[in-house]
């Protein structure tokens, strides 16, 4: 069960941020009222990289589990 789990929150972090339902939520439309720096931080290519990298790192543990996984 963790193993897949991992694989699916591993691919939805490696490639929710690319995607236009990224671009369009709720936070990002919200963001420039409160803050205007936070818009642009939740748009900026650094934060989409470093959640993919969260996503790599899930599918890599998920990988690690499965060739570790002994019945």
């Amino acid at each position: 069960m963790v193993i897949v789990v991992g694989i699916e929150v591993g691919l939805l972090l490696l490639t929710l941020p690319w995607t236009r339902l990224w671009d369009h939520s709720l936070w990002i439309a919200q963001a420039p009222a409160a803050h205007p720096w936070l818009g642009n931080f939740l748009r900026s290519d650094f934060l989409r990289g470093g959640v993919s990298g969260l996503g790599l790192m899930n599918l890599w543990i998920a990988a690690s589990e499965i060739t570790g996984f002994r019945l």
